[in-house]
């Protein structure tokens, strides 16, 4: 299989293929590293259900951002016809240069780190803005306010099947769970009540952009990856993200966070103001998600113990904020 694959490419031949499965992702996906006499690719399958057309766009994005400003972004690597995907047995499959560096922020989470993967991220947004501007309500904080909404609901579903729930949240953390989260949907409801109508400038974001997918040479951010999740949103989706994902929910840091970013890319009130409430609900709906996957949708990973260790951050992050 991998030989047809790699056809397509203008390659020297693999000297070495290694199964990676996830590579500690989530997302379905399935790599490969492939190594050459001359360098190290990453191969990568995407999941049965991938839509073509959207990857093709990410894709466009990538190499825009690469090009304007920000190297950092890893290109799919184009074929022989001039295309970045390959489809194969109902699969859509790409190509990439094996990343630099290595995802090691949570080993030494100093401030040159931080201020990196910032400027990063802010030299991104300038980037993708001349791609594509617009300005509208945010899709992300709809949603967001709709799971919020149905959050009763959900636990309930979930309860209801509580041997399954237990595999990740022990009673002790369950009930920590409903007890916080009924507290902080009813508090983070009415900040985001102050947005109803709000139009902000939209672009396209990443939306997964956490410590996992930063690589780092020494205290520089070399490389990002994982773009599988982007979509058109206000650049508040990305902050939120990476700094729920890097410096937690504190205000002191993430205030001192937003102004470096304001450095290089000016936010409005309205979007420094969406950050904090977006921190605290991406933790609630992140263990939301894991549990809707588990426990109803009967979905299976390849190590649970990675699972467990994700809701356990997410579960500190709710911690802080309770």
């Amino acid at each position: 299989m991998l030989p047809t694959i790699l056809a397509h490419y203008e390659l020297s031949p693999p000297t070495q293929s290694l199964c990676l499965n996830n590579a500690g992702g989530f997302s379905g996906s399935i790599i490969w590293k492939i190594e050459t006499v001359n360098r190290s690719y990453c191969l990568r399958r995407w999941p049965e259900q991938t839509d073509s057309k959207k990857l093709q766009w990410i894709h466009r994005v990538q190499q825009f951002a690469h090009a304007h400003g920000c190297p950092e972004v890893v290109v799919p690597t184009i074929t022989k016809s001039g295309t970045t995907i390959v489809h194969h047995e109902r699969h859509c499959w790409e190509l990439s240069v094996w990343a630099p560096g290595l995802a090691t922020y949570s080993q030494d989470p100093n401030p040159q780190r931080l201020q990196s993967a910032i400027e990063t991220l802010a030299r991104f947004h300038q980037a993708t803005a001349q791609f594509h501007l617009d300005f509208s309500p945010s899709p992300n904080l709809t949603n967001v306010i709709r799971r919020l909404k149905g959050f009763e609901q959900s636990v309930t579903e979930i309860d209801d099947r509580g041997n399954k729930r237990a595999v990740v949240l022990n009673s002790e953390d369950w009930h920590f769970f409903i007890t916080s989260g009924r507290k902080i949907v009813t508090e983070t409801l009415q900040q985001f009540s102050l947005f109803a109508g709000a139009v902000f400038p939209i672009q396209p974001v990443i939306r997964d952009i956490r410590d996992e997918h930063l690589f780092f040479e020494g205290d520089q951010v070399c490389g990002i990856i994982d773009f599988g999740a982007m979509q058109i949103d206000t650049v508040a989706c990305d902050l939120s993200r990476m700094f729920g994902s890097l410096i937690g929910n504190d205000p002191v840091p993430l205030q001192r966070a937003q102004e470096e970013y304001c450095q290089i890319r000016p936010l409005s009130d309205q979007e420094m103001r969406l950050i904090q409430p977006l921190i605290v609900a991406g933790n609630l709906i992140g263990i939301l998600n894991w549990l809707q996957w588990l426990v109803i949708d009967n979905r299976e990973f390849d190590s649970m113990e990675d699972v467990k260790a994700r809701v356990g951050q997410l579960l500190d992050g709710l911690r802080s904020s309770a």
